[in-house]
């Protein structure tokens, strides 16, 4: 797994920068059957929603401080996120590459704009 890390500069063209409250359809792994289900996934601020629906998008996780890893070489296009001081990790899965990488970009973008990050930029490896 590779870390996604916080620097002080990126380089990235801002044209590339992914508005905050990125929504939508992902596949979650089950922690206990290992198992990938369907889960409608948002982010609000620094918080990333997810649920069965989007009216049952109850759970949270806060991006700040959190850890963002991607599954490299696998070809499934996954990526975990595990909060600050948590044990635990949410594991999601894109349908595709593009689509892994507009979401990195946004969670990306949400911990930036968490106060322990404010002064940071992001970047994806």
């Amino acid at each position: 797994m590779l870390p996604v890390e916080s620097v002080a500069s990126n380089g990235a063209d801002e044209s590339a920068v992914v508005k905050a409250g990125k929504k939508g359809w992902l596949r979650k792994r089950s922690r206990f059957t290992h198992r990938w289900k369907q889960t409608w996934v948002q982010l609000e601020g620094c918080q990333l929603l997810y649920g069965e629906t989007e009216e049952k998008a109850a759970k949270r996780i806060s991006l700040g401080g959190a850890v963002l890893e991607t599954e490299e070489g696998s070809g499934a296009f996954e990526w975990s996120i595990t909060a600050r001081d948590s044990k635990r990790s949410l594991r999601l899965r894109a349908g595709g590459a593009a689509e892994r990488q507009a979401w990195m970009l946004a969670l990306c973008e949400a911990q930036v704009r968490s106060a322990p990050h404010a002064n940071t930029a992001c970047v994806l490896q």
